[in-house]
């Protein structure tokens, strides 16, 4: 009997962990993505962009920097009803807050973002069907409309299909238990 309250007690605290850090991942996603908008409309509106257009043969992607981070831009994920921010690099502390450039550019067409699989963030990223619109908003204010072409579950060490390069975007996070990797591929739409 003892032993099953420790797994209840045990469970539900894992539960209620969770659940706060998805809270707060979806409250700083939040606050970041306003202000990754603000700060490219400013610059459209100021007409600071127009003045300096990015090189489109210089496969890094301009940064705005927030609160030390920087950030590449945003995602839209319409079908979801996400907007997310997406730091420039990735590491596990960062990934408790956004959504991470993994790899790649959309100026070199072979963009990855990694995210956990928070319901604010990634966690419903297996609803999405093919033809469903993703836009990547880069931190120069241009717009990067993509389409879903597929969706596959791989393996939690098969990153090579993930980085070689055969998709415009791809998108991916763990499936609960982290034995696999549900991968979104995408690709621009002309």
């Amino acid at each position: 009997m003892a032993a099953g309250v420790v797994c209840v007690v045990a469970a539900l605290s894992l539960l209620l962990t969770n659940y706060y850090e998805n809270l707060s991942a979806k409250k700083a996603s939040e606050a970041y993505s306003a202000e990754i908008a603000e700060q490219i409309e400013a610059k459209i509106t100021s007409g600071e962009a127009a003045d300096n257009l990015p090189d489109p043969y210089d496969p890094e992607m301009s940064v705005l920097t927030l609160d030390g981070y920087d950030f590449i831009g945003y995602l839209k994920l319409m079908t979801l009803g996400l907007e997310l921010p997406v730091f420039s690099d990735w590491d596990y502390v960062k990934m408790t807050v956004a959504p991470c450039r993994y790899a790649g550019s959309v100026k070199t067409d072979d963009l990855v973002i990694a995210a956990h699989n928070y319901l604010s963030h990634f966690g419903y990223l297996q609803s999405l069907n093919p033809g469903d619109e993703i836009q990547f908003i880069d931190a120069d204010g241009i717009t990067h409309r993509y389409a879903v072409t597929e969706l596959v579950i791989l393996p939690a060490d098969a990153v090579d299909v993930m980085v070689d390069g055969k998709n415009d975007l791809t998108l991916f996070t763990c499936t609960y238990g982290g034995e696999n990797r549900v991968t979104v591929h995408c690709d621009r739409i002309r």
